[in-house]
This record gives structure tokens, sequence and C-alpha cells, in this order.
């Protein structure tokens, strides 16, 4: 019980640390490709920046978290216009089903799926986006500072794209450097952000 207490606070701690940074630029890209809002998943929503950005801009939002305090941020504070378009979730990757979506964000999140599961946490990805429907997020590449990691999957660039085979890529930038993290402090990042259309 001290442990999972423990791990709450830290949980808490964070959220608190990155509930005012500004939304991800390749989130309010990828909403200027669609003509109108649809429904979305936040995968691995935290403290919800994103998911209330959706919100705003008139999307119906289905936010996932494995940890429950995560959902207590997400809410906080919205109008009563933007809560009846949310939809909130507490489930790992591991256990997760993801309902029908025009969009799909997992921003920062699916490296923390445990790679036995990723197969299967893909395949619902691809089946949940309707036909036109998007993709947005981020993979880590190898020489990330958490490479080796078990609990954690990586990917190469051939690996990232032989994802999206039903897709059309439509952005796709790969990123390396020093950056400062909210809990670890500064680490070496690689990584991949992508956006694609389901064809």
């Amino acid at each position: 019980m001290a442990e999972y207490e423990r791990s709450k606070d830290k949980w808490r701690a964070y959220y608190e640390m990155v509930s005012d940074r500004p939304v991800r630029g390749s989130l309010s890209q990828v909403l200027r490709r669609f003509d109108q809002p649809g429904r979305a998943v936040d995968l691995g929503c935290g403290a919800g920046n994103e998911t209330r950005y959706m919100l705003q801009h008139g999307w119906q939002v289905l936010a996932i978290d494995q940890q429950p305090s995560a959902l207590d941020f997400v809410r906080n504070g919205l109008p009563g216009e933007q809560l009846a378009r949310l939809e909130l979730r507490a489930a790992a990757f591991e256990d997760l089903a993801i309902p029908p979506a025009e969009l799909i964000w997992a921003g920062l999140s699916l490296p923390f799926c445990p790679p036995e599961y990723f197969d299967r946490l893909w395949a619902g990805i691809v089946a949940a986006l309707s036909p036109g429907g998007r993709f947005a997020g981020d993979f880590f590449w190898e020489r990330h500072a958490w490479y080796g990691t078990g609990t954690m999957i990586f990917h190469t660039r051939d690996q990232v794209l032989g994802l999206f085979d039903s897709f059309k890529v439509e952005y796709l930038r790969e990123e390396e450097g020093e950056q400062v993290t909210a809990m670890d402090g500064v680490q070496h990042w690689h990584m991949f952000s992508l956006q694609a259309r389901k064809r």
C-alpha cells in the first residue's frame, strides 16, 4: 500500500508540472487537416493538455490513461459543454479496446506499451480508424536515453514506416537531441513524430 501511495504521489506531481505546458505542435497541425471535428481518442492522455485542446476545437474525445489520477486533471475546470463531449477511461495498453474514431492521438505514449503487447495494440489502432481517419503520434528510436528498458518499445525508421502500409504518411519528422524532462532532468531523446491518413 505504501508503494502504491508513493506511485500516486509521483504521478500527481508530474501532472502538476506539465499541466501548463503548450499543446504539442503535431496535434494542432493534424487537426488542421480535417474539414470538421469528429471523434478522437487520446491514448495516454496524461494531464490532459491535448484532450482539452481537442475539446476546445469541437471534437468528441475519449481520453485514456493507465493512471486514474490523470483523469482528474483532464476534467478539472472544463465547462459543461466540453464535459458533455468527453469520455474518460482508466486502462492499460494491454487491456485496451479502442472504439471507432476519426483521429487517434498518441503523443509520447506508445513507447511505454510493453513490447509483448504492442502488435495487438497497433492492430486495434488500425482497426479503430475509419477510412480517411488519421493517426498522429510519436515513436522512440534506438539512440534514445531509455533504449534497452525492457518495459518500453523502440522502433527504427523502417519499422515505423512498416506500420503504415495501409496509410498515406502526411508528415514524418525525426528529432534527436538533449531535452529537459519533467522528472528525470536532461535526457538524450531520439524519436519520430508522424501523421498519417488511413486509406
